[in-house]
């Protein structure tokens, strides 16, 4: 019993850990993003991409691959890298869409990002952290010997599954709230505010 309660506090403390790391490459890749973007002009490239995140599909394309690599992550052979990549990759697109909207309109810009963006990039930020832990937990349950692993494999494995189905049901519903909801209210304040 006290090897099971001391293994318990090892996955909760590593997960901790990796909590932390995860918020590190999300930060890390939406300084990049911020830089980046700044250096294209209103109506470039990035600024059709940001229009096109206002479909659905394109919306599920985009961050369900991303949520589906650290999903598979612990059963990859580099799967440790996999989560922290796709945190910075998030905050790198997240900040990419923020600074082309507030370059699109302007000082304008800021109220429509806000309503556009927020909300939705902290509930997809909630979302992979959490899929990026539980990933972490799982991994290190696969690290076990003999009895010890097949038993917290058998433990696992189907929260885990379950849990990813959770993940994708609800960035279906972030998704359609974000294209039918933000999209259409940030559209809206954009021409209040062009009348300006």
């Amino acid at each position: 019993m006290a090897k099971l309660i001391r293994h318990r506090d090892e996955l909760i403390s590593e997960a901790e850990n990796e909590l932390i790391f995860l918020c590190g490459a999300f930060l890390l890749g939406a300084i990049f993003g911020s830089f980046f973007a700044s250096g294209f002009s209103a109506n470039g490239l990035w600024s059709e991409i940001v229009i096109q995140t206002g479909n659905l599909k394109i919306f599920m394309l985009i961050h369900g691959g991303l949520l589906l690599v650290i999903f598979t992550a612990p059963f990859l052979p580099a799967g440790q890298m996999a989560a922290p990549c796709s945190m910075a990759a998030e905050g790198f697109l997240l900040a990419v869409m923020v600074t082309c909207t507030i370059q699109t309109y302007g000082w304008k810009g800021y109220f429509p990002a806000l309503m556009a963006w927020f909300f939705t990039g902290m509930a997809l930020l909630f979302l992979l952290l959490f899929m990026g832990c539980r990933g972490r937990m799982l991994m290190l349950g696969q690290k076990g010997k003999g009895a010890d692993r097949g038993f917290i494999q058998r433990r696992q494995l189907g929260p885990y599954f379950r849990c990813g189905v959770a993940a994708f049901l609800l960035l279906w519903i972030i998704g359609y709230l974000h294209c039918y909801g933000a999209a259409r209210c940030t559209r809206w304040l954009v021409d209040k505010l062009s009348m300006l």
